[in-house]
């Protein structure tokens, strides 16, 4: 009955045979057939075979319990970030993010914290909703779409200690060229610029 397992293992550590969430499919039948194979014997042998299991698996749970623990894999903080917007924003202001198809997906973390109390995306064109998938569709000339902003916030994924030279592009450019500075706030996962003209 171990064998198999073994011999997938043993070609396993050569060649990429699997994807690890395939397991999540895998693991309950083998549980099951595992189950099926002690079910004939003896119940205290059966005991300890399942503790010496559930001893040798504990640490591997144990870290897996902990992968969104600071500072292990630190969390995005999106709310920590839309609270720093809400607390300064003015009538006006706009927000920007950088990079816009990050698997981190700032827009929709402070669109989800912020709700419609977020400074207007000035860059976007095409919401998620239009395009009918997760990103967003930036303008394509972005120096004219800051036109008339006296305030952004920009939003940038990373720790950023100069968050406009984060932003690559014309979008950057576009930044650079006709903003400052005026006040950084770095969260776990985010870092929030206010720019001023």
């Amino acid at each position: 009955m171990l064998l198999p397992v073994l011999l997938l293992f043993a070609a396993g550590t050569a060649v990429p045979l699997w994807v690890t969430r395939y397991l999540v499919f895998t693991v309950p039948f083998a549980c099951l057939l595992a189950g099926a194979a002690l079910a004939g014997v003896r119940p205290a042998p059966a005991l300890a075979v399942v503790t010496l299991a559930g001893l040798l698996g504990l640490p591997d749970q144990a870290a897996l319990r902990r992968t969104h623990e600071w500072p292990r894999t630190a969390p995005v903080d999106y709310a920590g970030v839309a609270r720093i917007v809400a607390d300064h924003e003015q009538p006006g202001d706009a927000i920007v993010y950088s990079p816009r198809d990050s698997w981190l997906f700032p827009d929709l973390g402070l669109a989800y914290h912020l709700g419609a109390r977020r400074p207007r995306d000035v860059l976007v064109v095409r919401d998620q909703r239009q395009r009918a998938d997760l990103w967003a569709s930036e303008c394509d000339r972005p120096a004219e779409c800051l036109a008339g902003v006296d305030r952004v916030w920009l939003v940038v994924t990373g720790r950023r200690a100069d968050p406009l030279a984060a932003v690559p592009g014309a979008k950057g450019d576009a930044l650079r060229g006709a903003f400052t500075v005026r006040q950084v706030w770095p969260r776990p996962g985010l870092t929030v610029a206010l720019l001023t003209r």
